[in-house]
């Protein structure tokens, strides 16, 4: 999800970069035991593996710390293509999590909750039109800052 909020963003917390890592090492683990051939290099081409991932159904959908986990594997390779963009936490209405902050703005993107929330919902999780449309964001945003 994308958002724009009046919130001071602020660096990840050491929890925050804790339970990062764990979603992170736990993809890993997937990758390991569904699709071996696979590892994540937190560049661009981590696109196509949670492609493969969801088109796997490796993860359940109803396990949204999970679903999460993908979330944060596609918010370090949207960091990586696109420029302008930070991990930072922020809290809004619906807690601290962590998001992808379009610097210099006041824009969220959410990557763990787009993902989560379309496996929940049982909705078609197309990365290749994600990445499109985040980029479309972020280069309005930046467009429009000038």
């Amino acid at each position: 999800m994308c958002g724009y909020y009046k919130n001071h963003f602020r660096l990840l917390s050491d929890g925050m970069n804790h339970r990062m890592r764990r979603q992170r090492g736990f993809v890993a683990e997937v990758l390991q035991n569904f699709l071996p051939k696979y590892t994540i290099s937190q560049t661009e081409k981590d696109f196509e593996i949670l492609q493969k991932i969801i088109d796997s159904k490796s993860i359940p959908c109803d396990d949204i710390w999970a679903s999460e986990a993908l979330g944060i594997i596609f918010g370090d390779a949207l960091l990586a293509s696109i420029d302008g963009l930070q991990w930072r936490e922020v809290t809004d209405e619906y807690g601290t999590p962590p998001c992808l902050w379009v610097r210099g703005t006041r824009t969220q993107i959410n990557a763990p909750a787009m993902i989560s929330t379309r496996i929940e919902d049982g909705d078609e999780v197309r990365f290749d039109w994600l990445v499109a449309w985040v980029n479309n964001i972020v280069k309005q945003t930046l467009n429009e800052k000038l």
